[in-house]
């Protein structure tokens, strides 16, 4: 008797399927009372039974890694192009004496100065001299007094200012022009 039952829900159950697979895959055609076309899942009478195919499905190729992320690029930090300029002569707040009013400024630079680079000599806030090596500036016949000097390395195309050294403040020592009175 169990076994009577049990082959009996078996039965149902594949019929009950099959029934329900049918079901989904069937559309009725008609036409409503103005002549436009209607399809339903539910029959009328005077509707034309169509049956619909299953719908065609493939098995994905496998990709092989073509649609992975790729890694990002690394960042590459850009720091500046020299890790040093100074300038090594005249030394910051010192008194130089010359009559002519010459001055040698020499410059430290790591590393050498590159093709598209200059060098650029800033005197009391104005540029004085502007070189494509960074061997010493000779200053001739400059004014008694105190002078700022500063050098900066700059970008040829741009003229963007890529590294600048220290201030250096010195002063020239002259023999004055003025007469004494007698």
């Amino acid at each position: 008797m169990f076994r009577l039952m049990l082959v009996m829900t078996f039965t149902i159950a594949s019929l009950w399927a099959t029934s329900a697979t049918s079901a989904e895959n069937t559309v009725f055609k008609s036409q409503d009372a103005e002549g436009n076309t209607v399809f339903s899942d539910q029959a009328s009478e005077e509707a034309e039974e169509i049956v619909i195919d299953a719908p065609q499905t493939f098995k994905a190729q496998p990709t092989g890694g073509l649609f992975q992320p790729s890694k990002p690029e690394p960042v590459v930090e850009t720091g500046p192009a020299y890790k040093s300029l100074r300038i090594v002569s005249p030394e910051n707040d010192i008194a130089v004496r010359d009559n002519a009013g010459n001055l040698i400024v020499r410059f430290t630079l790591d590393p050498a100065l590159q093709p598209n680079h200059s060098l650029q000599l800033i005197l009391d806030g104005k540029l004085h001299s502007e070189r494509k090596s960074a061997g010493p500036i000779s200053l001739a016949n400059l004014d008694r007094g105190t002078h700022q000097l500063k050098a900066q390395i700059i970008e040829d195309e741009s003229g963007e200012i890529l590294q600048s050294s220290n201030s250096v403040s010195t002063t020239i020592l002259r023999v004055s022009v003025i007469r004494r009175a007698n």
